[in-house]
């Protein structure tokens, strides 16, 4: 189907002079004014997308506070899962759930599932690996909502281990930054230490 013609189409005669007017006065200004706030919200917006770009600490955040909670995730349940070969290997797994105390209250539960993606055993096969890495996903359930983690874990690297916070619900629905943990204490409680960027 063709385009719609306009209904009225007003031409100059040829060989006709055409006159140009200039706006009536103040329009110029105007327009002006309307350019320059468009120019300005572009170069804030640029601004602001390579301040995320760089990553400059002080534009992950743009503007927004960091909420730091302190939980303890208190093991309840623990299935490790030799999977492949007998003994430590790659593809095993472990399952850990709890419930979440903060000052010694119950504030939730959570748990995680780590999935051994690269090991290399040590020069005694029952002793300490040479290396170690798990991929591990974690899930917290709190009053206000969930949050969500992710992140490599080395086994035989430095603690604390910091993993991302990918997202969560509820409350929690934008949340991101950072979760840090040492790993289960000779009591199997697991320190958390959240900081949230909502």
């Amino acid at each position: 189907m063709p385009p719609p013609r306009p209904l009225l189409r007003i031409r100059a005669p040829p060989g006709a002079a055409v006159v140009h007017r200039p706006p009536p006065r103040g329009e110029t200004l105007k327009t002006k004014l309307i350019l320059g706030a468009i120019l300005a919200l572009l170069l804030a917006a640029t601004s602001v997308s390579l301040a995320f770009a760089s990553g400059d600490p002080k534009g992950d955040t743009n503007g927004d506070k960091v909420h730091v909670l302190h939980v303890t995730l208190k093991n309840s349940q623990e299935t490790p899962l030799d999977l492949g070969t007998p003994g430590p290997g790659v593809g095993d797994r472990f399952i850990v759930f709890g419930d979440l105390f903060r000052n010694d209250k119950r504030v939730g539960a959570g748990g995680y599932e780590c999935v051994t993606m690269l090991f290399t055993p040590g020069p005694d096969p029952a002793g300490e690996p040479e290396a170690a890495t798990d991929q591990c996903v974690a899930t917290l359930s709190l009053a206000k909502g969930q949050i969500t983690v992710q992140g490599l874990v080395d086994r035989t690297g430095p603690v604390p281990v910091t993993l991302a916070i990918t997202g969560g619900t509820g409350a929690y629905r934008t949340a991101h930054g950072e979760l840090q943990t040492s790993g289960p204490n000779e009591q199997g409680d697991e320190p958390l230490t959240l900081k949230l960027i909502l």
